[in-house]
C-alpha cells in the first residue's frame, strides 16, 4: 500500500498486468468508412454528418476527370414522403421532383439543412458535381422524420383497480372530473362547478 492512497485503498496499476491499451495518438478520428447520416433537429432543420475516404473521393474525380478545385461537393436532399416503396421501404429518388442542392465545402463532415416542414420524411445524398453537370454520388442517408411543429392531442388517463385476494385487475375510464382538460375554458368550468355556492341558503342547524 502507498502513502498517498487513503487508508485501506490501494493504488491501481496503470495499466493491468498484460494488457496493451492505445495511446492517445493512437486512436483515429474517423471509422475509415463511407457513410452520411440524417437527423432532424427540429420541425424546420435537419443536421448531417459523414464521413468519405479520401480513396474514395480520389475516384469519384478520377470518373469525372476534374480536379478538386474544379469540383464542387454537394449535399442533395430529397423529400421522400410519399416516394416509399411499401415492400423494401427504400425511398424512389428517381421520382424526387427538384431536391434541394446545397454546395459544401470538401473538408466539412456536417451540415445543418433547412428543412420543408414538419412531419416530412427526407434523405440526402454526398455527390460530387463535374462544371458540366455531371456527378457521382458518394452516399445516401437514412430516411429522418421531422417532427410535428405542434403538441400532440391530450390522452386520458386509464385508473387500475386492484383487490386484495384476487386475481383479477380491472381498469375503469376516466370519469368526468378526472378527464385532461382542454384550454382555460374547461378547466374554469370545472373549477366554477366544483366550488360552493355562496349565494345558496345556509342549511345548517340553527343556534336557537
Amino acid at each position: 500500500m502507498t502513502d498517498d492512497a487513503p487508508n485501506g485503498v490501494e493504488n491501481a496499476p496503470d495499466t493491468p498486468e498484460g494488457k496493451d491499451f492505445p495511446q492517445a495518438e493512437d486512436v483515429g478520428n474517423t471509422y475509415r468508412g463511407d457513410y452520411i447520416v440524417l437527423m432532424p433537429r427540429d420541425p424546420e432543420w435537419l443536421h448531417a454528418y459523414w464521413e468519405i475516404p479520401a480513396e474514395g473521393v480520389e475516384n469519384a474525380l478520377a470518373e469525372l476527370g476534374v480536379a478538386a478545385d474544379e469540383a464542387e461537393f454537394q449535399l442533395r436532399l430529397h423529400n421522400v414522403t410519399d416516394l416509399i416503396e411499401s415492400g423494401s421501404g427504400r425511398p424512389r429518388l428517381e421520382d424526387s421532383d427538384a431536391p434541394v442542392t446545397i454546395k459544401v465545402d470538401a473538408a466539412a463532415d456536417h451540415w445543418y439543412i433547412k428543412a420543408g416542414g414538419a412531419e416530412q420524411i427526407y434523405c440526402v445524398e454526398y455527390a460530387i458535381a463535374a462544371p458540366d453537370g455531371r456527378s457521382v454520388q458518394l452516399a445516401l442517408s437514412n430516411l429522418a422524420t421531422t417532427p410535428a411543429d405542434e403538441a400532440a392531442e391530450p390522452t386520458e388517463e386509464t385508473w387500475v383497480t386492484a383487490q386484495a385476494g384476487q386475481g383479477e385487475v380491472t381498469t375503469t375510464p376516466p370519469s368526468e372530473e378526472t378527464k385532461w382538460m382542454e384550454g382555460h375554458e374547461h378547466l374554469h368550468e370545472a373549477l366554477s362547478s366544483a366550488a360552493p355556492d355562496e349565494t345558496a341558503e345556509d342549511s345548517s342547524p340553527s343556534d336557537e
